[in-house]
């Protein structure tokens, strides 16, 4: 019975969704994930530019500002194009959501429920 309560407990959009883009349900995996991904992606960006460029120099703030003006346009575009993504998505989920709670669906539902209890209390 807990592996039960604690399966409607995970279902969330937001479980469903972390679990099939990351193969986890947990949000502090995923936070501490994202942590190390973008700590790890401003090492490979300042290890590569000094190794090009031997006089730049990530300690330098006027090289740093340089990336992170570059990092915070393309933060900023990708944020706002996500949100409007997300909005799309729960707004075609909220209309089709309409669509199928109608007593005929809530109908079928409950005989599919029943048709199926038989057929496992058969067994």
């Amino acid at each position: 019975m807990g592996e039960l309560h604690d399966m409607v407990k995970r279902s969330t959009l937001e479980s469903l969704v972390a679990y099939i883009m990351y193969d986890s349900d947990s949000t502090k995996e995923r936070i501490t994930t994202y942590e190390r991904e973008i700590n790890s992606s401003y090492e490979r960006i300042f290890s590569r530019l000094e190794a090009m460029f031997p006089l730049a120099d990530r300690h330098d703030d006027e090289f740093f500002g340089t990336i992170l003006d570059f990092a915070t346009i393309h933060e900023e575009v990708f944020f706002e194009v996500g949100m409007m993504i997300g909005f799309n998505i729960c707004g075609g989920m909220e209309s089709s959501s309409s669509k199928i709670n109608t007593p005929e669906f809530q109908k079928m539902i409950l005989q599919w429920l029943v048709s199926r209890n038989k057929s496992i209390n058969k067994e």
